[in-house]
C-alpha cells in the first residue's frame, strides 16, 4: 500500500473544515477495503448518489463515470483523533483508518479552528486515453468528533 505510484494522501483545511482526500490509482482492493469497514461499523444517512461528475477546470471538461456516494455521520459517532504532530487517526465507529501528515497540518487545524473533517475515498482507474475517466468515490461528512493530542 507504501507505492507512492498508487495511493496518496492529502488534507485541505478551509472555513472551519479539513477535508481528507485518499486518492487511490487502480487499487480497487483498497477502495473496497476502506468503504466496506466504514459502511459496515456506521449507521450513515446517504445525502448525494449521483453516476457521473462532469468537472471543468481551467477551460478543460473531465467527465467521471462511476459510482459517487456521499454520506453524514449523523449519529456523530465517528471520531478524528489526532496523535501527534504528524500521525492522525480516524475512527469509524471500531473500523481506525490511520494516516500520516507532512509536520504542520496539527498547528493548522488548530490556527484554523476545524470544527469537522469529511473524509474522501477515492479510486480511479486508469487505462490508456479516454473521452471519460472511471473513478468511484466515497465521502463522508459531519465528523465533528474531533481530539488534538
Amino acid at each position: 500500500m507504501n507505492n507512492n505510484q498508487d495511493v496518496m494522501l492529502q488534507m485541505a483545511v478551509t472555513n472551519g473544515k479539513a477535508l481528507v482526500i485518499l486518492s487511490l490509482i487502480n487499487r480497487p482492493d483498497i477502495y473496497m477495503d476502506v468503504v466496506k469497514e466504514i459502511e459496515k461499523n456506521m449507521d450513515l444517512e446517504l445525502t448525494s448518489h449521483r453516476h457521473s461528475l462532469d468537472v471543468k477546470a481551467e477551460g478543460t471538461r473531465i467527465l467521471y463515470k462511476g459510482s459517487f456516494k456521499e454520506y453524514k455521520d449523523i449519529e456523530q459517532k465517528a471520531e478524528f483523533i489526532m496523535k501527534n504532530p504528524i500521525r492522525f487517526d480516524i475512527n469509524f465507529n471500531g473500523y481506525v483508518f490511520e494516516g500520516m501528515m507532512p509536520k504542520g497540518v496539527l498547528d493548522n487545524l488548530r490556527n484554523n479552528n476545524v470544527k469537522e473533517i469529511i473524509f474522501q475515498v477515492s479510486n480511479q482507474f486508469v487505462k490508456g486515453r479516454k473521452s471519460y475517466i472511471k473513478m468511484n468515490q466515497v465521502v463522508v461528512t459531519g465528523i465533528k468528533n474531533i481530539s488534538f493530542s
